[in-house]
């Protein structure tokens, strides 16, 4: 598991909450799947929609697994060379700091795996807290480029 990452950004939550919970937009600025051609299945907004990286450029899924009020979860899955792949939980909370401002906390729960598995577990364990750090990056220059 790796500790919460957080960041501000200058949109009220009621926009944030719209461009997180909709993989047509996550596509957009989304760090944890390749860059590129990132194919959505689904309407995008209802749970077990996916995110899939195209074929030759990593693969990879992010799958909606939960929306609640203030707060949207995806499992993410990754290939791994040997072994199955590596599997995250990731939850996005949303505070309300203000009719203009919004705390994105992003919490990473990379689940162990076993066998050989687990060596992709722990790649992707290594590489969450970047990965966390520029997910929220890009979020936040996406909604506040869009003003």
């Amino acid at each position: 598991m790796q500790g919460p990452t957080s960041i501000l950004v200058d949109r009220p939550d009621t926009e944030v909450f719209l461009v997180v919970s909709d993989l047509h937009e996550v596509r957009r600025w989304t760090a944890w799947l390749p860059a590129g051609d990132l194919a959505v299945v689904g309407d995008g907004t209802s749970l077990g929609c996916e995110l899939l990286a195209a074929p030759g450029r990593g693969r990879g899924r992010l799958r909606l697994v939960g929306v609640a009020l203030r707060e949207i979860r995806y499992e993410l899955e990754v290939p791994a060379r040997a072994g199955g792949p590596a599997r995250a939980h990731l939850a996005y909370r949303l505070q309300d700091v203000g009719a203009s401002a919004t705390i994105v906390v992003l919490e990473v729960v990379v689940a162990q795996g076993s066998g050989l598995g687990r060596l992709a577990a722990r790649g992707l364990a290594r590489a969450a807290a970047d990965l966390a750090e520029r997910d929220l990056a890009g979020l936040k220059a996406h909604l506040e480029s869009a003003r």
